[in-house]
């Protein structure tokens, strides 16, 4: 497939997707405890676990144009499964490290840009065991945390300051949008094997 005309990494929503995603994210991080953002974190990273590994692993390599979904950005679009694998692996790893930060009541010294958490073309075919054992870590990290409760903040660029009681409920809401975008990649997989 030739490659698809997209916009740059860092674009963002459109801004009414925008505004919505942040009403929902502020009720989300309001109404969720620590204990039950993890189960949702862990619910969601069992799904993907579930269904990637079904796939093998020329499957897991080949990228497939899908319609955006919520909370991805257009630059999203056109991903292999262990491109968005990487992506996860890279962005739970950087917010637990965050989190720990924020809960010690430091400031975490890394700026946020979502450019810069986009995966590469040539994702490893170990992404799935990658992305297993960051799951792994990230609980024993969590529950290692006394309190989140901490009042440093850190930026995000969608999201501005979060706690780190935010950042770890914004990784359990990421797991399951790129959870719904694997599924997508997936789908397009079985329609790209039909023609």
């Amino acid at each position: 497939m030739k490659e698809p005309k997209l916009e740059k990494p860092g674009a963002g929503l459109p801004w009414l997707e925008s505004w919505i995603a942040q009403v929902g994210f502020f009720i989300f991080r309001s109404l969720t405890s620590k204990e039950k953002a993890l189960r949702f974190f862990e619910k969601e990273a069992e799904l993907i676990i579930n269904v990637v590994t079904k796939l093998d692993a020329p499957k897991r390599m080949q990228r497939v144009l899908i319609d955006r979904i919520s909370g991805i950005e257009d630059s999203s679009r056109y991903w292999s499964v262990n491109m968005a694998l990487q992506h996860l692996n890279s962005v739970n790893n950087a917010i637990i490290e965050g989190v720990e930060t924020l809960a010690s009541g430091s400031n975490f010294g890394l700026e946020v840009k979502i450019a810069n958490f986009k995966p590469k073309i040539e994702a490893a075919a170990c992404e799935l065991e990658l992305f297993r054992k960051a799951n792994a870590e990230y609980a024993k990290k969590l529950n290692a945390l006394p309190s989140l409760g901490s009042k440093v903040t850190h930026p995000h660029p969608w999201f501005g300051p979060l706690d780190a009681h935010g950042w770890h409920c914004l990784a359990a809401v990421h797991n399951q949008i790129h959870r719904l975008q694997i599924e997508k990649i997936i789908a397009g997989l079985d329609v790209q094997t039909e023609q």
